[in-house]
């Protein structure tokens, strides 16, 4: 199959405008003053009656939901909690902190959470055995496992043994039978 020339594409293309013409099809560009306003002449063309301005875009409305869900200018405009179970796991941690390090005494949290906070992501931290930077999944666990980690685990079962006993001293035991 032989190539059209650019000739024979630009005959084409002017029968298919004139085909568009005729059909009364307009294909029309956005009016551009819904999004400009004319700041002034710049010049005037007397014999095609045509006045240039300059147009300037409009510059948007902030959003007012944008201050709404927000604390505003004064606080960075600190974002509402979004409520999602990994910060809800982590808040829990943190208002248990004393349970976990007995030998810190910690400030005791409210128990609801914060209407407004921003979560932070650790970026890196020491690996103090090698020196090394962490790996991905260290970097995106949530608090909660790092915390964890952290810990001495043999502390921490022998603190929930002594409240399981503490709960159960005074029951009952149950005879399976």
């Amino acid at each position: 199959m032989e190539k059209p020339s650019s000739l024979q594409i630009h005959n084409f293309l002017h029968q298919a405008e004139q085909r568009l013409r005729r059909q009364g099809l307009q294909h029309r560009s956005p009016d551009p003053a819904k999004f400009c306003q004319p700041q002034g002449k710049v010049k005037s063309d007397s014999s095609a009656g045509v006045a240039h301005t300059l147009r300037v875009p409009l510059a948007r409305a902030r959003d007012t939901d944008q201050t709404k869900d927000t604390t505003g200018p004064d606080w960075f405009y600190l974002p509402r909690t979004d409520l999602t179970p990994e910060f809800k796991r982590d808040w829990q941690l943190l208002s248990m902190r004393g349970l976990l390090d007995p030998k810190h005494q910690k400030k005791v949290l409210r128990s609801k959470p914060p209407l407004y906070c921003r979560i932070g992501e650790s970026t890196s931290r020491l690996n103090l055995k090698s020196r090394q930077r962490c790996t991905r999944s260290e970097r995106n666990r949530p608090q909660f496992y790092q915390i964890l980690g952290e810990q001495d685990v043999g502390q921490v079962k022998t603190k929930y043994s002594k409240i399981q006993r503490r709960k159960s001293s005074g029951k009952k035991k149950s005879s399976g039978g």
